[in-house]
């Protein structure tokens, strides 16, 4: 009996130095589940001290920065794509062979698909991002003649509706 009323006093005691160290005793409101709302706790709520909030400007920022690098990658692989396939030298079937398997294996199909099957807006949003994932695919269709249609099978439709 004494541990209960050790611990029932403990909790009350724990509760109340909660309730008077997020400011007035106020506890936060939460709103009804499904709302989308969540609550309306003060800035002391959750880990870091402060309210997480959403910044669409910083979000635009480091979407800009990520694009800038995709810009510069696959614009490297698109010259390097065209240099070679006109360093051939009659070597051509071996060569192509070898660069299929190679891109066959590599994660450039992944990442057409990915970006090709983002929205219509996002894509205008994103104009020369795009204009780089355009011309890497015109690349490789120059790159590999007789085989560019089966590794980029699987980017297929989203080539067709992004005409």
């Amino acid at each position: 009996e004494t541990l209960t009323q050790t611990s029932v006093g403990a909790m009350l005691a724990r509760k109340k130095m909660q309730d008077t160290a997020s400011g007035s005793g106020r506890r936060g409101h939460y709103w009804a589940a499904g709302t989308g709302y969540g609550h309306d706790t003060g800035p002391h709520h959750g880990s870091g001290g402060g309210m997480a909030t959403w910044d669409p400007q910083v979000m635009r920022a480091a979407q800009i920065d990520q694009d800038e690098e995709l810009q510069t990658l696959i614009k490297a692989i698109s010259t390097s794509l065209s240099e070679n396939a006109s360093n051939t030298n009659g070597q051509e079937q071996d060569y192509d062979q070898k660069l299929f398997d190679l891109l066959s294996k590599s994660c450039i199909v992944p990442f057409l698909v990915r970006e090709l099957s983002i929205s219509y807006t996002n894509m205008g949003d994103r104009l020369p991002l795009f204009k780089e994932v355009f011309r890497l695919v015109q690349e490789l269709l120059k790159a590999l003649p007789g085989r560019a249609g089966k590794l980029l099978e699987p980017a297929r439709p989203h080539l067709e509706t992004a005409k």
